[in-house]
């Protein structure tokens, strides 16, 4: 029986990864790398049947973890079988080449990064932002400012932006910027223990969303939170990439 995402329990979307073992993107604080809910050297790759699933409702998410633009050949061919799918990637490149719409990660690192991030999504064609269903950009106390370049480059063509606010791993609180650590508590979250926003300054991390006159006055429109409330931990509470996708589906 195919294991799922603990996740994704209760929703819509079942998880395809074509690849196994490490991914050489590793992100920091890498969910796939280092805590994933599968032995990524033994148990992958991940290609559920889908015969086994309701095909009119049934979205596959492909390459939660691992990189859906590295062997991109070999992942649309692996996923073929899949009639209602996304693809995930955090390399902005050759996004029209994907058969089915996009999910682009954004990492940044530090509050200055808005140069590097400005450089990197220059790689992206006109015809690449048509194929992309959002952005998602990992967010934390010392890199939401960044959020204002990544609105300028996104909200003229009205693509979705999720902000995901990022949680560490234990290991990792040292490196975290000393000042915002009162921010940050250590729980479990799912599956595992990380560094994770509290729950006021989770608040008020979506509040800030809202905030017309930093955004511009449609931001409330394009910027979403991860989750609904600080409570709701799991996909089924949420919906959006599920609205998402059903937006992008039903706009072609």
């Amino acid at each position: 029986m195919t294991k799922v995402d603990p996740k994704l329990e209760g929703s819509n979307i079942v998880d395809v990864i074509p690849h196994s073992g490490y991914c050489p993107n590793d992100c920091i604080s890498c969910y796939y790398n280092s805590n994933f809910y599968l032995d990524i050297k033994k148990e992958l790759p991940l290609l559920p049947n889908p015969s086994k699933y309701d095909l009119d409702k049934t979205i596959f998410r492909v390459n939660s973890g691992h990189d859906s633009n590295m062997l991109r050949e070999m992942v649309i061919e692996s996923c073929k079988q899949y009639p209602l799918k996304y693809y995930n990637t955090a390399i902005p490149e050759n996004i029209s080449r994907f058969d089915a719409p996009v999910i682009l990660t954004v990492n940044g690192v530090n509050h200055d990064d808005s140069l590097r991030i400005e450089w990197w999504l220059q790689k992206l064609t006109k015809e690449d932002m048509k194929n992309l269903m959002a952005v998602r950009f990992r967010a934390n106390c010392w890199n939401i400012i960044l959020l204002d370049t990544i609105y300028r480059i996104f909200h003229k063509n009205k693509i979705p932006i999720i902000v995901t606010p990022m949680r560490y791993q234990p290991w990792y609180h040292n490196y975290m910027p000393k000042k915002y650590h009162k921010h940050y508590i250590l729980e479990k979250h799912i599956t595992n223990q990380y560094y994770v926003l509290n729950k006021e300054s989770w608040n008020a991390m979506k509040s800030m969303l809202r905030l017309e006159y930093f955004f511009g006055k449609v931001a409330k429109k394009v910027t979403y939170m991860c989750g609904k409330t600080y409570e709701n931990k799991y996909c089924r509470d949420c919906g959006q990439c599920e609205k998402f996708f059903w937006d992008f589906h039903n706009s072609k």
